[in-house]
């Protein structure tokens, strides 16, 4: 993102090939200080692939990855 864009940003993440219930994590990552995780959950018996959109926080001006990871 840009230098001095919104701290708040949508992520959509998108699950496909799992069956049943399916919990994740979206995790926010910077370059320093602590990881951030943001619970998800996909209810796969509704259709393959399931799209959600989740309001993260990024820290304002740092380098962040975004990981996803289900549990």
């Amino acid at each position: 993102l840009p230098f001095g864009s919104a701290e708040s940003q949508d992520v959509t993440v998108r699950a496909s090939g799992f069956t049943g219930t399916v919990n994740a994590e979206v995790v926010v990552v910077p370059d320093n200080g602590a990881r951030v995780a943001y619970p998800i959950t996909f209810d796969m018996t509704q259709g393959d692939p399931r799209s959600a959109l989740v309001t993260v926080s990024l820290p304002l001006n740092m380098m962040s990855r975004i990981e996803v990871w289900s549990k």
